[in-house]
């Protein structure tokens, strides 16, 4: 938590060229519990943009079957936490009715990220003291100033970024 897994899947989900080579994306944010039944009225209403009335899971996979019909779809799946293969595989049955699926997954969990893999996972680290340092600059100080930062500010800074516990997390710098 805190390197930007979500950060990261939010600029590829929102990137004009990711959105123009699928007909339908849908996000959901899972978190802890993985419901299958809540999770599929999630993508629903991320497709739609209207909550569904539906309460039977089969019921809610034929609604979803029928709207990804031959069409491509991108689903990103934030802060995914089951190991679970069986809910998993059941989440997955009706988007084979799509004509091509892309699911995005993250996670803090590398055993989810293995469970659910059909290419090499991306690991997110913490940064570095050079690049912890950059960012800060950038969200402490205007573009102006990034290169004359008073010396006693660019002190103080840096002194943060080494003795904090921002450890190269970017969310907590």
């Amino acid at each position: 938590g805190g390197v930007g897994n979500t950060t990261l899947a939010q600029l590829v989900y929102n990137d004009p060229r990711v959105n123009q080579s699928f007909d339908l994306c849908a996000w959901v944010c899972v978190s802890e519990y993985f419901d299958t039944k809540n999770i599929t009225q999630k993508i629903i209403s991320s497709l739609t943009k209207e909550s569904s009335s539906l309460s039977e899971l089969a019921d809610l996979q034929e609604v979803l079957g029928i709207k990804l019909q031959g069409k491509s779809f991108l689903l990103v799946l934030d802060d995914v936490w089951t190991e679970r293969r069986d809910t998993w595989e059941l989440l997955c049955v009706p988007l084979f009715a799509s004509s091509v699926c892309r699911i995005m997954v993250t996670t803090r969990n590398e055993a989810v990220a293995k469970l659910v893999q059909t290419m090499p996972f991306y690991y997110l680290d913490c940064l570095s003291s050079d690049d912890s340092w950059l960012l800060f600059q950038q969200a402490a100080f205007s573009v102006d100033q990034q290169d004359d930062t008073p010396a006693d500010l660019d002190k103080i800074g840096k002194n943060i970024i080494v003795r904090s516990k921002c450890r190269g997390f970017p969310f907590a710098l």
